[in-house]
């Protein structure tokens, strides 16, 4: 899920890239990860109520599928927005949320592969916990404008 998170800040970087003529064929793309997560979603769900050992709690699991799932669905809903209204240009503040995301994503994928020594995942919460001060703005960090 994580993966197709990735996938989509790339499709939403190209949206908010291109000329608005082009992008309903990127949110076709959108719709296609946002398909795609979902159906993930679903697998690890399933998954889940037929295995008896699982990487994580169960409910730790649930909850994580949850969250990248509506991240999905709310970058879907920005790329629809942007297509909606036909931008060609948004605030270097949404560009910078963009980039936080698709690390944070990212990050995601590479930890998911580490399930098996928790303790290796430290820096991944010490890293996802910093992007999410920086996402939160300037105030968040001491920083002052």
């Amino acid at each position: 899920m994580a993966q197709q998170i990735v996938l989509a800040g790339g499709t939403l970087a190209e949206i908010l890239g291109v000329p608005a003529a082009e992008h309903s064929r990127l949110v076709e793309d959108m719709h296609n990860h946002d398909a795609k997560c979902s159906e993930l979603q679903f697998a690890l769900l399933t998954h889940m109520r037929t295995s008896f050992v699982n990487p994580l709690p169960r409910e730790d699991m649930y909850a994580l599928s949850r969250y990248l799932n509506e991240a999905m669905e709310k970058m879907d809903a920005a790329a629809e927005l942007v297509a909606l209204y036909k931008l060609d240009r948004l605030p270097r503040r949404a560009a910078d949320q963009l980039e936080i995301i698709s690390r944070q994503a990212e990050l995601t994928v590479d930890a998911m592969r580490r399930l098996d020594n928790l303790d290796d995942l430290e820096d991944y919460w010490i890293e996802i916990l910093r992007l999410a001060k920086r996402a939160e703005g300037p105030t968040a960090c001491g920083w002052r404008t």
